[in-house]
């Protein structure tokens, strides 16, 4: 509850994070599903970073738009 909480606090970071980590991609590097898997696991690693109260215990992709 506590790590809810304290997420929901961060958001702007976790914004920050994906916008981040997106720019430093190309459309090869999440391409298909191990891409897409590896990817939502560095944001996994990521986000813990920042985290004080528990961690991250998985992160999904729910919109995927390559261009």
């Amino acid at each position: 509850k506590k790590a809810k909480e304290e997420l929901e606090k961060r958001m702007f970071q976790v914004n920050n994070i994906i916008i981040l980590e997106t720019a430093d991609k190309t459309a090869e590097d999440i391409k298909g599903k191990e891409g897409q898997k590896k990817f939502e696991k560095e944001l996994e690693t990521k986000i813990n970073e920042i985290m004080q109260e528990g961690k991250v215990e998985k992160v999904y992709i729910t919109q995927f738009i390559l261009q």
